[in-house]
């Protein structure tokens, strides 16, 4: 079983399958315990007897133990880390021509009833951009410029460039944005779960 295969798994099914190592585990100690004795020659009854010297065990058993330790503990680490539905499709590349700034409103992970403004960008020289739409210093929802050439906030009246670089204006920083990437087959990606402040103001 590959990482990829664990990462495409639900949460509950990565739960099961950590009790199913757990489980498998207790039988292995078990069997191990069972090695502590050892049966007299005549079968009157049963002595308890040392363990065998490390590297008598039987190699199976330390292989086994060793690996579903490391297999637990790769589980756990995925679940720590698991982002149920925290990549969106926002559209394919062909919606998004070269020097275009398309507004959208992706679902928020976890809560697909919200919504996140986000300002796709398709910048000729460094490509796309998915900038967050609130502005933030006032957190008021911006609105692309086509004459200017910019993204304004209508509440404070901060500016932006294109791509998202701080202008003028009480905001405190560039803007917010968030990882996007374009597949092989066209689809945009944005991951919402990963949130980067933008550069603070000189």
């Amino acid at each position: 079983m590959t990482r990829d295969d664990l990462e495409n798994r639900s949460k509950s099914e990565l739960i099961d399958l950590i009790l199913q190592q757990e489980s498998q585990i207790a039988e292995l100690q078990a069997q191990l315990v069972q090695l502590q004795f050892a049966t007299k020659p005549d079968g009157d009854d049963r002595l308890p007897a040392t363990l065998p010297a490390p590297g008598r065990f039987p190699a199976a058993f330390k292989l086994i133990l060793i690996a579903s330790g490391i297999f637990a503990c790769a589980i756990a680490l995925i679940i720590v880390n698991f982002k149920p539905g925290a990549t969106t499709s926002a559209g394919r590349a062909p919606d998004f021509p070269p020097g275009s700034v398309v507004t959208l409103q992706l679902p928020r992970p976890g809560t697909p009833d919200q919504f996140v403004p986000i300002f796709v960008v398709n910048d000729p020289v460094v490509g796309f951009l998915a900038l967050h739409g609130r502005d933030p210093g006032s957190n008021c929802q911006m609105r692309w410029v086509p004459e200017t050439g910019r993204i304004e906030d209508p509440c404070s009246g901060s500016k932006y460039t294109r791509t998202g670089e701080y202008i003028s204006g009480p905001s405190p920083r560039s803007l917010d944005r968030y990882p996007i990437t374009v597949g092989e087959n066209g689809d945009v990606v944005v991951d919402l779960s990963t949130f980067q402040p933008g550069q603070p103001r000189e």
